[in-house]
């Protein structure tokens, strides 16, 4: 819901997406494939009019991004701690 795309639209964020994947795949770097296509629907919305895009959507796309890795990194700490707890009595 960032874009309205047309059958065209879609094809051409398709395409993007996976040229970008294959790309940095054969460098050796990992890519997320939905931020290649968030990236690519930006792309194409830009192209066809900025104020077509929702930014609003972008924000919280963005806000989950940044979550992630620390809901992860807090969820693995609360894990490993619980992992290692001793019994002292």
């Amino acid at each position: 819901s960032i874009v309205r795309l047309d059958a065209f639209s879609a094809l051409v964020v398709v395409l993007s997406e996976a040229v970008t994947v294959h790309i940095y795949a054969w460098i050796g770097v990992p890519v997320s494939t939905s931020q290649a296509v968030v990236g690519a629907v930006l792309g194409v919305g830009l192209v066809k009019q900025a104020s077509a895009v929702r930014f609003s959507v972008l924000g919280r796309i963005a806000i989950g991004w940044l979550a992630t890795p620390l809901v992860a990194g807090a969820v693995s700490a609360l894990i490993y701690f619980c992992a290692h707890l001793r019994y002292i009595g």
